[in-house]
């Protein structure tokens, strides 16, 4: 697929970052794609995974100001960035399991427990006119870390809550995403993308069939 900005359309594209998973942890799989000279690697330094969590609408919550200026250059941040792609690829080998009526390996399963456990879930309650409701909270004292619990409970979620006949990866490209389509047919990332490339290469194939 092509990763320029010339096809790039304003509700799937933020920043340089394809989101059009319908999953949290569905976009951080798409943060690796593929354009035709190879595999396209959009978190290749902490600023960018600065920028993708911006576009991604986090941190969320109190402290999030806080954090901005202060993790992106960090040993910490570093770490963080090697080990959250190494988790990319092995949750986007489970996703392509489940896709294909498998279920998810032990290993994995035992490695995203421990996430779970290690980056619960925090709130705070938060009031204003509209009235009071629950406010993610994301210390900025272990800010970057802390972030894996949203990428934890994204993928405790998907592994979970998700009909696994509405989980795909598009025909055309690397991209994954969930079908929340009503008649549950989505074939491509975006019709703006694979799709007017499948409809052009359909079109051109029916032209040369009737010139031969």
């Amino acid at each position: 697929m092509n990763v320029g900005t010339s096809a790039q359309q304003p509700e799937e594209w933020i920043d340089g970052f394809l989101f059009v998973g319908n999953y949290f942890a569905l976009d951080f799989l798409n943060t690796r794609l593929v354009n035709e000279e190879g595999p396209v690697e959009l978190l290749p330094d902490t600023a960018s995974l600065s920028r993708w969590f911006e576009a991604a609408g986090l941190p969320k919550g109190a402290g999030k100001d806080r954090t901005a200026q202060t993790w992106q250059n960090s040993k910490a941040a570093r770490r963080f960035l090697k080990d959250l792609l190494v988790f990319r690829e092995e949750l986007r080998s489970t996703v392509l399991r489940l896709e294909s009526g498998k279920n998810p390996e032990p290993a994995f399963l035992e490695e995203l427990n421990k996430k779970l456990l290690a980056y619960p879930q925090r709130y705070i309650l938060v009031s204003n006119r509209s009235g009071t409701r629950r406010q993610t909270y994301v210390d900025p004292a272990v800010f970057p870390r802390d972030l894996w619990r949203e990428l934890a409970d994204s993928a405790a979620h998907l592994l979970t809550d998700v009909p696994l006949n509405r989980l795909r990866k598009c025909e055309r490209c690397v991209v994954n995403f969930y079908d929340i389509s009503k008649k549950g047919s989505r074939r491509w990332c975006s019709m703006h993308l694979c799709g007017n490339r499948e409809k052009v290469s359909t079109y051109r194939r029916k032209q040369r069939a009737r010139q031969a």
